[in-house]
């Protein structure tokens, strides 16, 4: 499933403090070319699904992985702002 079905379906999977803020790190679960499972995180604007699922396909289109075998997607930071994010 992509991205957006998965967040359809299951909603926004949180395992960190839930708070409010701007941006967040979303850990992404997918299964590459060979049907390993495999992980990447992404960093977006506060619950922006477009923006993630634009993000996501880029890093298929790079990495050659098909962009429909999400397997979760999963909050793991929040932060009142993207540089505090980075830099904490």
């Amino acid at each position: 499933m992509t991205i957006k079905e998965f967040i359809k379906k299951h909603g926004w999977q949180i395992e960190c403090d839930s708070k409010p803020g701007r941006a967040m790190s979303v850990d992404i679960g997918f299964l590459d070319h060979r049907k390993m499972e495999d992980e990447t995180q992404m960093d977006i604007n506060a619950y922006d699904e477009q923006e993630l699922s634009e993000l996501f396909a880029d890093f298929c289109k790079e990495n050659q992985f098909p962009t429909n075998t999400v397997t979760y997607v999963t909050i793991v930071q929040i932060a009142d702002t993207m540089e505090e994010l980075l830099y904490g």
